[in-house]
C-alpha cells in the first residue's frame, strides 16, 4: 500500500502547549527545527496500527536532508520531551507516543514527497533563520487545531502566540513562508461581528476538496475533537 494523503498525528502534546518548548534560544534553534522535521517524517512512516517505525540514520537523512549530527540531536530532543519513544537509542526503532489516543489530527503526507522519496520542502530549508522554526511550529499547530467540521483553522494571533510561543511580530512572516512553500492557505472574509476582514487558514493536502468555495460555513467551536 502506498503512502496516504494524510497520516495520524498524536497531538495532545501540542494542545498542552508543547510547541512552546521548541525555541531559538541558547543555540538550539536549528536542532529544534530538525526535531520537528524528523517528527513529520516519522508520522509519515510509522505503522498505521502501532505508531512504530524502523528508520536508519541514512533513511532519516534521505527523507529530510539533515546531517547525521542533526538527526541524532533532533531525535534526542523528541525523546526527551516525551513525543517519541526509543526502546534502544542505538537501534533504528522509534515509536510515536500516545499513538492510540482517542483524539488525533490529520497531518499531510504523500503530496509533500518528490519522486525520489524526499520531503521536498525540507530540502530547501537551511535552518539558519528563526522564521523556519516558526513556520514548522505553525504548521504543526494548524494541523492540530484544524476544525474537523469546518476544515478551517480559526486562530487569532494571540492564540497562535499562546499555543506556539512565537512572538506576535514574527507570526505573519512565518505564515507567509508557509504560503510560499504551499503548506498553508490563507482565506480572508468580512466578519460582521467585528466590522473588519478576518483570516482563517487551511492546511494544504488535507481534505483538499473541502474549502470556503465548496462547503457552507458552519458555526462550531475551534476545538477539533
Amino acid at each position: 500500500m502506498g503512502m496516504q494523503m494524510w497520516r495520524r498525528l498524536p497531538h495532545q502534546w501540542i494542545e498542552n502547549g508543547g510547541l512552546r518548548e521548541f525555541t531559538w534560544r541558547d543555540g538550539a534553534g536549528a536542532d529544534n527545527a530538525a526535531a520537528l522535521m524528523l517528527l513529520a517524517a516519522l508520522i509519515h512512516h510509522a505503522d498505521v496500527e502501532t505508531g512504530y517505525a524502523r528508520l536508519t540514520y541514512d533513511r532519516w537523512q534521505h527523507l529530510t536532508g539533515l546531517s547525521r549530527a542533526k538527526v541524532s540531536r533532533g531525535l534526542s530532543i523528541l525523546a526527551g520531551r516525551g513525543i517519541i519513544h526509543r526502546p534502544n537509542p542505538r537501534r533504528s526503532e522509534v515509536q510515536l507516543v500516545n499513538f492510540d489516543a482517542p483524539t488525533w489530527a490529520k497531518f499531510p503526507a504523500r503530496p509533500l514527497y518528490s519522486s525520489s522519496g524526499e520531503i521536498k520542502f525540507f530540502h530547501k530549508l537551511n535552518l539558519r533563520g528563526r522564521v523556519q522554526l516558526d513556520l514548522l511550529k505553525i504548521w504543526f499547530l494548524f494541523c492540530s487545531r484544524r476544525n474537523k467540521s469546518t476544515y478551517e483553522v480559526n486562530l487569532t494571533y494571540d492564540k497562535i502566540e499562546s499555543y506556539s510561543g512565537i512572538d506576535r511580530p514574527r507570526i505573519a512572516d512565518a505564515i507567509s513562508l508557509g504560503v510560499h512553500y504551499q503548506l498553508i492557505v490563507v482565506e480572508r472574509s468580512f466578519d460582521a461581528a467585528i466590522g473588519r476582514v478576518s483570516n482563517s487558514y487551511r492546511v494544504r493536502y488535507v481534505d483538499p476538496y473541502v474549502h470556503a468555495g465548496t462547503a457552507p460555513r458552519i458555526e462550531t467551536p475551534e476545538v477539533p475533537f
